[in-house]
Order: C-alpha cells, then sequence, then structure tokens
C-alpha cells in the first residue's frame, strides 16, 4: 500500500508543488481542448505517435510545459521490479497524458462484447 501512495504521491506532487482543485481542474481543460483541437485538425485513424507528436506541438503553442515518454519505475514491496510504466506525456510535471488508439479499443471492447 505505501508503494502506491508513493507513485499516486509523485504523479500529483512532483517537486513538492501542490495546486489547488481549482488550478488542476483549470490546468487539464487547457490539456484536454488542445488535444481535441489535435483531433478536430487530424481527425480519427492515425498511429498514436502521430497524435502524440501533434499534442506535444499543441502543448507548447499553448505554454503548457511537458515531458515525453517518461519512465517510472515499479518498486513492489521495496523491491525494484525492473520494469517502468512509460508514460506518454506528462504534463506540468502533474497530469499524465495516456493516448490510445480508438480503433484498437472499439476492437477490444467488441472482442467481449
Amino acid at each position: 500500500m505505501n508503494e502506491f501512495i508513493t507513485l499516486l504521491s509523485f504523479l500529483l506532487t512532483i517537486k513538492n508543488v501542490i495546486m489547488d482543485n481549482e488550478k488542476l481542474n483549470e490546468l487539464s481543460g487547457k490539456i484536454l481542448d488542445a488535444a481535441i483541437e489535435v483531433h478536430r485538425i487530424l481527425g480519427p485513424g492515425l498511429l498514436e505517435i502521430v497524435y502524440e507528436t501533434c499534442l506535444c506541438k499543441e502543448l507548447t503553442l499553448r505554454n503548457i510545459a511537458y515531458k515525453r515518454q517518461v519512465l517510472i519505475p515499479i518498486i513492489y514491496k521495496e523491491c525494484s521490479l525492473n520494469y517502468d510504466l512509460k508514460l506518454d506525456i506528462l504534463a506540468e510535471d502533474l497530469i499524465v497524458v495516456e493516448l490510445k488508439n480508438l480503433l484498437k479499443l472499439c476492437i477490444l471492447f467488441s472482442k467481449h462484447n
């Protein structure tokens, strides 16, 4: 449980920066607006890397700091598992953005029905 809390704490308070809910909601709204803009321009059906690259460009245009392909080590019961989580985008060191190809998700869900 402690490791989970540590990871959650890392994702929400990197560099000891704590944002109140209002500012966090504002930032997430800006990121969502940027993602909608990218999808509006590109449309559906492209590879995730294309959307990621364009979203990063859009975040830059909107003065939102980000890091791409951030690795987070997995630690379980105080033991490193020699495996890292790979985040697509970490915006402002606070919000994780994971891009998914909707076509892949539709195929996955249709197989479960």
